[in-house]
């Protein structure tokens, strides 16, 4: 909380990403994309491995700058982008966990009746 306090809200921010992300096996980053409004917030998302491509910073007028350029004028222009920053991911349950599987009640087991 010191960070907050000393005006470096960006080590409160790595620290709180970082947290997160070990939860997480070492060679997977659970972190896609990550949208900002200060450049302190380009500074933590590179820290913990978002692609310089994937960060969004919103300016005062409401533009999403990407790479330092404004390159998308608003959030609704951002939609035309979508499929190809965030592809689908993959619809496939594993069988094991769905929701019939995971919550259903055990059968008895034949002998015991």
């Amino acid at each position: 909380m010191m960070a907050v306090i000393r005006r470096a809200p960006h080590e409160f921010k790595i620290a709180c990403l970082e947290d997160i992300k070990a939860l997480f096996p070492p060679d997977y980053n659970p972190f896609y994309a990550g949208f900002g409004n200060r450049d302190t917030d380009e500074l933590s998302y590179r820290k913990i491995g978002i692609p310089k491509g994937k960060i969004f910073i919103i300016n005062p007028k409401g533009e999403v700058a990407i790479n330092n350029r404004v390159d998308v004028k608003s959030y609704t222009s951002l939609h035309t982008l979508v499929h190809d920053m965030f592809p689908p991911t993959s619809l496939v349950e594993q069988e094991d966990f769905n929701s019939w599987n995971f919550w259903k009640t055990p059968l008895p087991d034949v002998d015991d009746l």
